[in-house]
Order: structure tokens, then sequence, then C-alpha cells
């Protein structure tokens, strides 16, 4: 690795960076005013500042994208020449989920109403995402045709961003999708029972079990294969010898979101963004979640997590 994660941030050159990052949308701000902003920003003691770089903003339609071809604001090899001749080291974002407060959280709209995109419901139904200003299908992170659209997309961006890495650019870590937490809909029966998501469950039990007997023989049951293992659809334990199925889709939703990350991290390594670290975000949230930090952290250099204060 050439930017080496440490305990006082990272290890870039000879020199300790800290994490400690001011925030730029560049998309969204007038390019003549990126040399300013970047200014305030160092002038504030930044010496780092992290980007989003949102799918639906530089696609025009599936393979045809605007990296500032068509609006200045999008230009983003532009930007991120600017940071360097800035001295700004750069964290970027691409996603594919970046949320930022966008419609459709940096998504095309034609991913999310792709019926084979989408993660379903225990009662078989899309599952909605209930945020201002629009409602939103969340995709299946699960899909093999989800993966086969962010392609579309990596394959667009990557080469902007392996341009761009240290030492040549200002990028020094990566991350990988946003606070990948089945969009804040966190029962255990909430979500997802696509076909996708049921082939990769059995693809989990496999692993655990090795052999169907073994299931069996835990689960009280007489599957002849793995593809036979029902996914629970809510919680109707009587005794304990009911329990190992239920445990088992608990862990199963945090194996589903560490293959989802492990997916995003290969296909950047696959475009060459090597060299730097990788890095996710999980929300915060209540207890009860499928986030299971340590095992991301022998995926990715960095898992770190979001806060949001409250009153309580």
């Amino acid at each position: 690795m050439l930017v080496k994660v440490t305990d006082r941030g990272l290890r870039i050159g000879d020199s300790d960076v800290p994490l400690i990052l001011g925030t730029i949308h560049y998309w969204r701000l007038d390019p003549k005013l990126w040399p300013e902003l970047l200014g305030k920003i160092a002038g504030m003691g930044f010496g780092m500042i992290e980007t989003y770089i949102p799918w639906s903003v530089h696609e025009i339609e599936r393979s045809r994208f605007d990296f500032g071809e068509k609006e200045a604001r999008k230009d983003l090899d532009g930007f991120l020449s600017l940071c360097a001749k800035q001295r700004m080291w750069v964290l970027v974002r691409p996603g594919p989920h970046i949320n930022a407060e966008l419609t459709y959280f940096g998504y095309p709209e034609r991913v999310l109403a792709d019926p084979e995109c989408q993660a379903i419901s225990a009662q078989g139904t899309p599952v909605i995402l209930p945020v201002p200003p629009r409602a939103f299908p969340v995709p299946s992170y699960a899909s093999e045709k989800f993966y086969s659209e962010a392609a579309v997309w990596f394959n667009a961006v990557c080469p902007i961003i392996k341009k761009h890495l240290y030492p040549q650019g200002a990028i020094v870590a990566v991350q990988a999708d946003n606070e990948m937490s089945y969009f804040f809909r966190t029962n255990a029966y909430d979500l997802d029972y696509s076909e996708g998501s049921r082939e990769l469950f059995h693809r989990f039990l496999k692993e655990k079990y090795s052999e169907v007997g073994a299931l069996n023989d835990t689960y009280g049951t007489n599957y002849l294969k793995f593809n036979d293992a029902a996914m629970p659809v809510c919680f109707d334990a009587r005794e304990r010898k009911d329990l190992p199925s239920y445990l088992d889709w608990a862990e199963y939703k945090e194996y589903y979101l560490i293959h989802g990350l492990r997916r995003i991290r290969d296909m950047l390594r696959q475009r060459g963004i090597t060299g730097i670290p990788i890095t996710h975000n999980y929300p915060f949230s209540d207890v009860g979640t499928p986030f299971n930090i340590p095992a991301v952290e022998r995926e990715l250099d960095i898992q770190g997590f979001d806060m949001y204060p409250r009153r309580s």
C-alpha cells in the first residue's frame, strides 16, 4: 500500500495525516468558486477533504456520462486537479449509494425501477424507502443485475479516479458505498427476500455447515440440499431447539452486508483503484443492528460509523 492506515490516521509519504476532513460537493457549486472554497477549508485547518461522486448526477443515460463536457460543475477531473494544485488530500466516495440528501440517494431512477435490481419484502413486494422528497424502491445488494449496472458506473468513473491516485494525484482513500444498512430498514424480517438474496442465503448456509446433514442435525430438519432451507419471514420459535434457524438468519443479515462491501471493494480494485485504503461508514443506529464491524475490518482498511447525536 502506498498510503497506509496508522493509529494517527493515514501515512502519506513520510507524514502522518489525521483523518479529519472537510467536505465539499463540487457538483453543487459553481466551478469558479472551487478555488476560493478549497482555500477557506484549508484556512480552517483541514489538509484533507472528502467528496461524493454521484452516479445519478453524472449519468445522462445508460453508458453515457457527463464529466464536465456539458456542465462545468460536473468536471470531476478538473476538480481533482485543482485539489492537487492546492495541496489538499482527497477521500472520494463514488457509491454506488451516496445518499448526500439526493433524491434516490444518488442512484439513477432507471436502476431503482428495474424489478431485477429491487430488494423484496417478506410479503413478496418491492421494499420502499419512505424518504422526502420522493419515496423509492431500494436496490438489492444480492442482485447480479444490480452489480452489472454498478459496473457500468464504475467503468466510467474509475479511470478518472485512477488518474488522480497518490502519488500522481491527491486521492489518498476511497469509500466503498455508503451507510450500507438495508437503507435503515434493519428489522430482521423486513428484507431481502429477492431471488438473489435467496441464493446468497443458501451459499451462506453451505459455507457455515459444509454438509446438509450438519444443517439438519442443527435444525432438526430433513432437507435434501441447502437450497431447500426456508428463509424465516418472522420470529416464530416456541422452544430453544427452534432457535438455530433464526440465529442463522440474523447472522446472514450481517453476511449480506459484508458480501455487498466485498463485491464493491473488488470492483474498485479490479479497475485499478489500488495502493490506497478502502473505507466504509456504517450509520449510527439503535441496538440490534446487523453491523458486524470487526468482520468488515477484515475486508476493508477502515470501518467507521456515523454519529448523529440525539437529545436522548
